[in-house]
């Protein structure tokens, strides 16, 4: 055999191995970014949960504010008289 086909030969097969290689590892390390995702969904729940509950809560604060100033504009207005 030729020395240029059996070097083409090698050449071919650690060109494949080579494929095979890095889909493995791109396949593996897809895996793991899709699990470390999944298992952060619960974190990003809580975190939601935790901006919704401090906007309603800064809503409500603001809403009575706006209700005892409506309140109290009458008085201060015949105060200021």
């Amino acid at each position: 055999m030729d020395i240029l086909k059996i070097k083409k030969i090698y050449f071919k097969k650690c060109y494949i191995y080579i494929l095979i290689m890095a889909v493995l590892h791109h396949h593996r390390h897809s895996q793991h970014l899709v699990r470390n995702f999944f298992s952060k969904i619960p974190s990003y729940l809580k975190t939601g949960a935790e901006i919704i509950g401090t906007t309603k809560m800064l809503f409500d604060v603001g809403r009575s504010l706006y209700s005892a100033a409506q309140y109290a504009a009458p008085v201060v207005g015949a105060l200021a008289i």
